[in-house]
């Protein structure tokens, strides 16, 4: 009888075929996986918008005026913030007969998720509650997003993040329009 030689197995240059197309997928495939992560993270500065706008409305509808206080509207934060969401401005005096109206004058004083980040374990770090987006982009990014309650019966709300640490905000906005703008885009710069 004759022997058969049969080693069965792999080739050096196959397995190496193999890495390169495995490395050639994930160089593909990575960065449309992020993309579509920060898609997602972008549903919450939506979710956190719709329900501000619901929140005042029904505000609107009890008291006749907006207001940029989130207790008063009856608007709650709760858990961690991927995004900021805010008021430019402290807004006009609440109404004289709410609760609110312990506040003299435009307050600055009304709670928005400033003071809810600083409030909570962990303070405004990126180990915190809230999305640290650094010294002066925080101000600036809430700044560009909202113009305030400046009347009675206006508002514009704003959040505004940095999903993927470049320095460039992904920054929202809505009105009592229930207009939603975006005013900077993260994901495609």
């Amino acid at each position: 009888m004759k022997k058969i030689n049969s080693q069965k197995g792999f080739s050096l240059i196959e397995l190496m075929m193999v890495v390169v197309i495995i490395g050639v997928l994930a160089g593909v495939g990575i960065p449309q996986y992020q993309k579509f992560q920060m898609k997602a993270r972008q549903s919450e500065v939506k979710s956190l918008l719709s329900s501000m706008y619901t929140s005042q409305k029904a505000f609107y509808a009890e008291w006749n005026q907006y207001y940029a206080d989130f207790n008063a509207v009856g608007y709650g934060l709760s858990g961690a913030l991927g995004y900021r969401v805010t008021f430019n401005a402290a807004g006009i005096v609440g109404p004289v007969n709410h609760p609110s109206a312990i506040y003299a004058g435009a307050a600055a004083t009304v709670f928005n998720s400033t003071a809810y980040c600083a409030a909570q374990p962990g303070g405004n770090t990126p180990a915190g509650v809230c999305n640290d987006l650094g010294a002066g982009a925080n101000a600036a990014g809430q700044n560009v997003v909202g113009a305030g309650v400046g009347a009675l019966n206006a508002f514009d709300f704003g959040g505004v993040s940095d999903l993927d640490d470049d320095g460039t905000l992904d920054a929202w906005r809505i009105d009592e329009n229930k207009r939603f703008v975006q005013v900077t885009d993260d994901i495609t710069n």
